[in-house]
């Protein structure tokens, strides 16, 4: 847990367990800095304290004041917090040391470098700066709690895994886990874990239902046993619920209109280009420019349709008008138990009838007649210029 340095200075070799000896103006004068901290492995709930320790070693030469010390949560000068300073203004004479102490806490978890700035001014006006480092391994004082959802469909029913991790030196015991969200509900939110072991985890699956959207906050509260004391510790949990990737969906295709004694009837086909099954696919026509549903048939049920599978339907429509008319057709389904519909529609024009010719008293066609009158006319004509040649 400790550096050692060794410096050479005018022949004489200093070794420290936790600084290093530089070398000040006189050829026979060495100050020593060490640091250390009470604890490399400290919780976030607790401060350690960062001692330094400057030696003056020489038997006579300068004297050095110590200006200041400084701790600091990193190693990078953009991106650093200042966790404590002090400024002694402490004279330190030739064979003397001092040595200052501050409270630092560190609230993340994790691997911490922690760096210490001194500043020294000797008799003759120099300055002395130094940096040392530490590094820490800060740990959770209590169980760890995750949280993670299933990929689901918003709306629709799904699982939550929730795990209570041990990063304590000793097991836990009679764990309690409660826990407590903000917008869905849980099918069981209390559980019992006998004993976690120290760097172990235990792992519990729960129901999820409701408003399986966005991003849902759990409180979880543990009551845990440790070195037989009982501790309480309360975590908020932050999880995102993720659709899947390619989930079940309907799609209307092929839709054809022909007209039938009982009105109009569609069919087409009901597609699902998703990757999982789609339930309780029922397929209607609805009121729309010029049609309403038929009094029967207007609804075709399919029901489950696999993922990239399809099933086909026809449902009856009711014209309400002559002429063009459009045709609603509406789809209903369920995707993992969430209710989904789509409408599309579909144009229809009746063909048109050839008008029929109207006919004369004697019943023959008006067009029939008139080419027969057309025609004795003609023959008319001929027959009075053959005559008058005649003559």
């Amino acid at each position: 847990m400790t550096s050692r340095t060794a410096v050479l200075v005018a022949g004489l070799l200093v070794v420290s367990s936790l600084g290093v000896a530089l070398p000040a103006t006189g050829a026979d004068t060495v100050v020593l800095v060490e640091t250390g901290v009470s604890d490399r492995q400290p919780t976030t709930d607790e401060n350690v304290t960062v001692t330094t320790n400057v030696s003056n070693l020489a038997g006579d030469g300068n004297d050095y004041v110590l200006k200041s010390v400084r701790v600091f949560d990193g190693t990078d000068a953009r991106d650093r917090d200042e966790l404590a300073g002090v400024q002694p203004r402490d004279r330190i004479e030739p064979g003397e040391s001092r040595t200052v102490d501050l409270s630092v806490g560190i609230d993340e978890v994790g691997e911490r470098d922690l760096l210490i700035k001194l500043s020294l001014l000797s008799t003759d006006g120099d300055v002395r700066r130094i940096e040392r480092v530490v590094t820490l391994d800060v740990r959770d004082p209590h169980p760890v709690v995750g949280l993670a959802f299933e990929p689901t469909v918003a709306g629709s029913a799904t699982n939550a895994t929730v795990t209570v991790a041990n990063g304590l030196d000793q097991p836990i015991r009679n764990v309690e886990l409660r826990l407590s969200p903000e917008r869905t509900s849980l099918t069981s939110s209390d559980h019992v874990f006998a004993r976690v072991e120290p760097g172990a985890e235990r792992a519990v699956s729960v129901g999820v239902r409701g408003d399986t959207s966005g991003t849902e906050r759990v409180t979880a509260r543990v009551a845990y046993s440790y070195n037989g004391t009982r501790y309480t510790t309360e975590r908020t949990l932050s999880g995102t619920f993720v659709e899947p990737t390619n989930p079940g969906r309907i799609a209307l295709n092929n839709l054809r209109v022909e007209e039938t004694d009982a009105g109009l009837r569609v069919r087409g086909t009901a597609s699902n280009p998703g990757g999982s099954d789609v339930t309780g696919v029922t397929v209607s026509v609805a009121s729309g420019d010029g049609v309403e549903p038929a009094a029967n048939n207007a609804e075709f049920f399919v029901g489950r349709v696999a993922g990239s599978d399809f099933g086909t339907f026809e449902a009856v429509a009711a014209p309400t008008r002559n002429g063009t008319v459009t045709i609603p057709v509406r789809v209903e389904y369920l995707v993992d138990g969430v209710p989904r519909e789509a409408v599309r529609t579909v144009s229809y024009t009746p063909e048109q009838e050839p008008t029929p010719d109207r006919t004369t008293a004697s019943g023959l066609p008006l067009s029939l007649v008139g080419g027969a009158a057309v025609v004795v006319g003609l023959l008319g004509v001929v027959g009075w210029r053959v005559r008058r040649g005649r003559n």
